[in-house]
């Protein structure tokens, strides 16, 4: 056994659906019409992302139908944004007294609590403020917490339109060093699997020694940092407080 685990990261598409839907209609209706526009292959191994204003529309029950069938068109999985309904449904239906179920702006939330651990995973590239997002993240941790942040590298074309702004590794070291004493990388590389580690791959011969044209630093695929006030410490003393 390596330690390692190997995933391929799925690629997502991204679906808009605008407008008022008649009486009779529903997520059952708009997930068939779609696998009919894009085949039954069309988001092979993708995740399908459903958005607009006749998503948000829909009862939860329309939102999981949508999500279940998605794999009717290959996909791997099917989401959409939390919204207010969606928190609803969580408390109503999965509640617990250590669980509290919100949705926030990243870029301007205030909190009335500090936590050990907030996860921040392909946030960034989205938004118009990620020096706002980033000094959020560390007002609202403890002095000993830990962050966690992703990001993918920047390519010379933009990767999606849904990203404002991407990343090289060096902008996105710049932007944790403002906010963070100690950052600590890891970087992904994906091909058909997802490889993620914190020294150069080459060093690793015998798990990578088909795919060494792929492993390159330099062309990683994302970006992913440990960032804290306090040095790193991987030992877990006491129970946590988590925001992500």
């Amino acid at each position: 056994a390596t330690g390692e685990v190997w995933l391929k990261v799925p690629h997502t598409i991204r679906f808009n659906y605008e407008g008022k839907l008649p009486p009779w209609v529903g997520g059952k209706d708009l997930i068939l019409f779609t696998i009919g526009n894009i085949g039954v292959d069309g988001a092979l191994y993708a995740v399908m992302e459903f958005g607009g204003s006749a998503v948000a529309a829909l009862s939860m029950d329309d939102r999981f139908t949508m999500a279940n069938m998605s794999v009717e068109a290959g996909a791997k999985a099917g989401l959409m944004a939390v919204d207010d309904k969606t928190i609803e449904y969580a408390k109503t239906h999965y509640a617990h007294n250590l669980i509290n179920y919100t949705s926030l702006n990243a870029e301007s939330f205030n909190y009335n609590k500090k936590f050990d651990l907030i996860t921040c995973f392909e946030l960034i590239e989205h938004v118009e403020k990620q020096e706002d997002v980033t000094k959020n993240i560390h007002n609202h941790l403890k002095e000993h917490g830990l962050a966690v942040i992703s990001t993918p590298r920047k390519l010379e074309k933009k990767r999606t339109d849904f990203h404002t702004k991407e990343f090289t590794f060096q902008r996105f070291n710049e932007l944790l060093k403002k906010y963070f004493k100690h950052l600590y990388f890891f970087f992904e590389n994906n091909h058909f699997i997802s490889y993620i580690t914190d020294s150069h791959p080459n060093t690793r011969k015998t798990d990578t020694e088909v795919l060494n044209d792929v492993f390159n630093l330099n062309k990683c695929d994302y970006f992913i940092c440990i960032a804290s006030q306090k040095e790193i410490n991987t030992e877990i003393k006491k129970p946590l407080t988590i925001l992500g």
